[in-house]
């Protein structure tokens, strides 16, 4: 889908923070509802400027966010090309890639479709995938709201780094938890920003 550039985006004061645009200020807030450590506009990079930088332990996620519903290649490109830079080719499994688009969406086979996600492996980015927001198992123990990835033989979780095996099995009850809570907590953190007085906005 291509951006509709002519739609001037709303700078936003959110917690002392100015964000170019509305949507920005609302993925924070819900990264703040999720408890997840975020940076805004952390560095630049080759031709290419993440929007935050999600960390968790040894995991680092650079995101994107940008006013779509379906995958783009052309800004997935560019953020490959940044993230190579970072990195210097090499391979590795600290660094993700995570595309965002309007909002988590509730997907047709189940669980709340976050956005799309990549990471480099052996100097080339693996097959950009749909990423998950679950509530999945923690490393410390018990269950943390975490962005996975699956396919037909394995899950991951990016941030918690657990992995598993035969998500038909393991995997859905994960992404069918607390769907509604997940959603239910998007649309708190979007009201809150979308109703900010206009002085504070």
């Amino acid at each position: 889908m291509a951006i509709d550039y002519t739609v001037k985006a709303i700078p936003t004061m959110y917690r002392w923070r100015l964000y170019r645009s509305r949507l920005e200020a609302k993925w924070a807030a819900f990264f703040d509802a999720l408890k997840w450590t975020h940076e805004y506009e952390p560095l630049d990079l080759n031709g290419w400027s993440p929007d935050f930088l999600i960390s968790e332990d040894e995991s680092r996620c650079w995101a994107e966010v940008k006013p779509i519903t379906d995958f783009d290649q052309g800004i997935a490109t560019k953020m490959e090309v940044g993230l190579r830079g970072l990195v210097n080719g090499q391979t590795t499994w600290r660094d993700h890639l995570l595309l965002l688009g309007t909002s988590p969406v509730r997907h047709p086979r189940g669980g709340v479709q976050l956005g799309w996600w990549t990471a480099l492996l052996e100097s080339k980015f693996l097959q950009w995938q749909e990423a998950f927001l679950a509530v999945a198992p923690a490393a410390h123990g018990g269950f943390q709201p975490d962005i996975v990835i699956a396919d037909r033989t394995r899950w991951l979780t990016v941030l918690g780094g657990q992995k598993g095996k035969s998500p038909e099995e393991e995997l859905t009850k994960y992404l069918d938890c607390r769907q509604d809570d997940i959603l239910c907590c998007w649309n708190r953190a979007s009201n809150f920003v979308q109703w900010l007085p206009r002085d504070e906005t």
